[in-house]
């Protein structure tokens, strides 16, 4: 399992750098660079491991609530235990046609249609941000199989911005094989559970 300090570790082997640095690959540049790798990768694909779940406490009146500050993808909405209806916003908006105890999403806010009256909580089920690398110890969410793949991308950028062009062509195209490869792996592997709709079960309601 490779925490932040080892995959600067691996980095730095991998280019060649020592521990001291080498111009635009000092300490904080690589690990700059490794973060921007994390975030690069969360949006690679709706990868299963950062399926996440989380509470929404909607403004009483308002039916309003900020999604989570790690929060890319929405995929289902519960409450009371039950799923919400979801519609695309433009049906939200109009009122003469939208449905009852429906929710949507506008920007950073999830909306609830009617607004509650009371005191209501939700739980998110979304797709999240890599969290930045904060302390030596701190490792990803991505499993540590696939780690070597943010090196790949992580010296693409620090040769890109030493302004080794071939070089970070080479890093590159290796990061896109290893891309390749971990889709496959994930593609035939465990996926998260469905959060879809069973036409027996009921839609969440509210008041």
């Amino acid at each position: 399992m490779a925490t932040k300090a080892r995959l600067r570790f691996d980095l730095r082997r991998r280019l060649g750098i020592a521990e001291s640095g080498d111009g635009l690959a000092g300490h904080e540049a690589l690990d700059g660079n490794i973060d921007e790798a994390l975030d690069t990768l969360s949006g690679e694909r709706h990868w299963p491991w950062l399926l996440h779940a989380s509470n929404l406490v909607f403004g009483i009146g308002t039916g309003i609530a900020p999604v989570p500050v790690d929060f890319t993808v929405d995929v289902d909405l519960k409450i009371n235990g039950l799923r919400a209806r979801r519609v695309q916003l433009r049906e939200f908006l109009d009122v003469s046609t939208r449905s009852a105890y429906v929710w949507t999403r506008r920007g950073t806010s999830i909306l609830l249609s009617p607004a509650n009256t009371q005191s209501l909580l939700g739980e998110l089920w979304y797709y999240r941000q890599e969290p930045q690398l904060a302390i030596e110890t701190q490792v990803p969410l991505m499993p540590a199989v696939h780690h070597h793949v943010i090196v790949s991308y992580a010296a693409y950028l620090t040769r890109s911005r030493q302004g080794r062009g071939d070089d970070a062509k080479e890093f590159l195209a290796e990061y896109d094989r290893a891309l390749r490869s971990m889709r496959d792996d994930v593609s035939s592997g465990q996926r998260p559970p469905s959060l879809r709709h069973k036409g027996s079960e009921s839609w969440a309601s509210w008041v």
